[in-house]
């Protein structure tokens, strides 16, 4: 029999599902309940419900299984968990993917960055460009290491050293670093005291730390003689002298030659406590010529000075000179007028940085009965204008000699005047220069200043900022000796208080009327006066003043020179630097067998000078390859190494450290130094 035709097919006892043990072949459309055991072949299977996992275990099929809405494995219960598989033909995965093996390069794999390797602020990205392929691996968000196209190890980035260098650890917290290895490693590691610069040769202390070799300065118990030199060696007798700061390290000095009639002009300078002052060019014209200039001049800043002195008989003319720090060169600005009345007896000018004026302060003595008068003054580069016009700053009539400097603390200038219609008294009082107005305080007289009469220079004056007190020190006519006075002045008032009644200082005789000199010296913070003695020695005398106390103290008189050339006119002028030098002219006459009165200048030591270098050279460590702060840890360069950081050096010529940390070309037994192999480096060397 070919065909069966039945409506139900079971077990002999009707009670189950029959057994194809054979297998079942069906051509058409089945639908079936159960087939058990053996192979069903199904031509065309139609299954009316669902046909889910738990219903096949199995599926070999070795045609095409086609889904027209796609396959989705995983639980009806939460789409999405498994894998699914779109009708055309995109396959999802949200779980983890596992396999044997990938094949290509991932490029049209979406979401995928298939050159970096990255977790949080950590990654390792691969760079190819075509050329400069490499590898970078960053940590925090900065590139740490980076391999380069050659196999090149750069650190942070493409840092890859220089040829010999070597990679040193700066410590587990610390990233490494490319570093040279010296030649026989000596070097050493060393903590500053004191900043180091890079190049400077350096000493051990007794504390084992690395210092560099150099001077120090501590301030002398008196004023100390130092060395001169002639600024203007032409004949001519140079008289009434004048100096003031010009810049860091420089002095201004005008002086009147009166054989020749010229006023002569020049800037000096001095380096250290036992050098000489050196000097540019004297300055011979664009100053009017005129006897007895009766000047005076004062510091404005950016290298300026401003000068007033008296250019004709009947002219007291001002300008700003500006000073070149390099050549010492001066040129002069446009002159104006400050006064036209015959007759200058003296004149004084300070300059007010709070509100950029100048106040020119001047006494004539012909026509206008000795008064006192005073004028400010703006400046605009190298143009002075003067206000329109000026004001009598007293109702005496009996004035001679002014002076005046700026109080830094109170904002005001402070004058000081003698007056022969009052016992020759001196006085003083305060001037607030604001916009055009000029406000001065009432007059405070010095007690009892019975001031000797004598030439235009006969008292000193300073501002000392340490204790911000005005001192003025005045000769005295009976007895001869010098008398010094502090005061203050009141910051809202300007009102002028004087402190005690005066400090005595030595006796002078007859000379002082002509070389009384007072400067402070902000390095020590302490004042100086100069004068000349009975035998017309140059005298000088630190003054130390108190916050507290009403007096001045005075150190030992001290000789800065003695009577070999009969000098006379004294100036003086701080020349601010570590040492704290100052410098003073004077015209020195009979100079040799001529009749010379020349104008001279001489350093004056304030400070006491020493090295911290010992005489044999033995705490000598080595130089500083480069630069080291204060208290931090850095290399220093032994004995047989190699440094750089020099300069001007001559190679196969030896250098040797001299106490204030310079090199100089020459070598003997104990010195220390460089044996130089280029211009900018040499061999650490000892020889001994």
């Amino acid at each position: 029999m070919s065909r069966i035709k039945v409506d139900r097919i079971t077990d002999r006892a009707g009670t189950g599902d029959p057994l194809f043990p054979n297998g079942v072949s069906v051509v058409g459309l089945t639908s079936l309940s159960n087939v058990v055991a053996g192979i069903a072949t199904f031509e065309n299977v139609s299954i009316g419900g669902t046909l889910t996992y738990e219903d096949v275990t199995n599926i070999d099929s070795t045609g095409i299984v086609t889904a027209k809405s796609g396959i989705k494995v995983g639980s009806p219960l939460a789409t999405g968990i498994g894998a699914s598989l779109d009708s055309t033909g995109n396959a999802q995965f949200t779980g983890i993917i596992t396999a044997s093996a990938f094949y290509g390069n991932g490029a049209n794999l979406d979401g995928i960055v298939s050159d970096k390797i990255f977790e949080g602020n950590t990654e390792v990205e691969v760079i190819d460009t075509g050329s400069d392929g490499h590898v970078k691996m960053t940590t925090e968000g900065s590139e740490r290491v980076r391999v380069g196209p050659a196999g090149q190890i750069g650190l942070g980035g493409a840092n890859y050293g220089s040829s010999g260098q070597v990679i040193t650890s700066a410590g587990n917290a610390s990233a490494p670093t490319w570093s040279a290895i010296p030649p026989g490693g000596n070097q050493l590691s060393m903590v500053a005291d004191g900043a180091i610069a890079a190049g400077n040769p350096c000493i051990v202390t007794s504390a084992g730390k690395a210092q560099k070799v150099g001077l120090s300065y501590a301030p002398a118990s008196q004023p100390g003689q130092g060395t001169s030199s002639e600024v203007s060696p032409s004949t001519g007798a140079s008289r009434w002298p004048i100096a003031c700061n010009a810049g860091e390290g420089l002095v201004f000095n005008m002086w009147f030659d009166d054989t020749n009639t010229l006023t002569k002009a020049a800037v000096t300078s001095i380096a250290t406590p036992s050098s000489a002052p050196t000097s540019g060019t004297v300055l011979t014209s664009g100053l009017a010529a005129y006897s007895y200039i009766l000047a005076d001049c004062c510091y404005v800043g950016n290298n300026k000075v401003c000068l007033v002195y008296r250019s004709s008989l009947t002219n007291l003319s001002t300008c700003i000179a500006t000073i070149n720090p390099s050549t010492k060169a001066i040129t002069l600005g446009t002159f104006v007028g400050v006064s036209g009345i015959a007759g200058l007896r003296d004149c004084a000018v300070s300059w007010d940085p709070d509100n950029e004026r100048l106040l020119f302060s001047y006494i004539y003595d012909a026509g206008v009965s000795n008064k006192g008068y005073h004028r400010s003054a703006s400046i605009s580069g190298t143009d002075i204008t003067m206000e329109s016009s000026s004001t009598q700053f007293t109702t005496s009539s009996g004035l001679r000699n002014v002076n005046s400097v700026y109080d830094t603390n109170a904002n005001r200038h402070i004058v000081c005047y003698l007056d022969d219609d009052n016992n020759k008294k001196a006085y003083v009082f305060s001037a607030a220069t604001s916009g055009t107005t000029v406000t001065v305080s009432a007059d405070v007289e010095l007690p009892s200043s019975y001031v000797r009469n004598g030439s235009e220079e006969s008292f000193g004056m300073y501002f000392d900022a340490s204790t911000n007190k005005t001192i003025v020190v005045v000769p005295m006519q009976s007895p001869d000796n010098i008398y010094l006075y502090n005061f203050s002045c009141n910051t809202s008032t300007g009102a002028i208080t004087v402190h005690g009644t005066y400090t005595q200082g030595p006796a002078t005789g007859s000379n002082s009327n002509r070389g009384i000199i007072a400067q402070y010296e902000p390095v020590n913070q302490r004042g100086v006066y100069l004068y000349l003695s009975t035998n017309q020695y140059v005298m000088g005398s630190f003054i130390t003043s108190s916050s507290s106390s009403n007096t001045l103290t005075l150190s030992s008189n001290s000789t800065l020179r003695a009577n070999t050339s009969n000098e006379s006119h004294l100036t003086l002028a701080n020349y601010d630097n570590l040492a704290g030098n100052m410098q003073y002219g004077f015209r020195l006459q009979n100079q040799g067998a001529t009749s010379n009165k020349t104008y001279t200048v001489m350093n004056m030591n304030t400070s006491t000078e020493s090295t911290n270098f010992s005489s044999d050279n033995l705490n000598f460590l080595g130089f500083a390859e480069n630069a080291i702060s204060d208290g931090a840890t850095g290399t220093i360069t032994l004995d047989g190494n190699v440094v750089g950081n020099q300069s001007g050096l001559t190679p196969g010529l030896a250098y040797r450290v001299n106490n204030d940390g310079s090199l100089t070309q020459a070598f003997t037994t104990w010195d220390v130094g460089l044996l130089a192999i280029a211009a900018d480096k040499g061999i650490v060397r000892r020889k001994d």
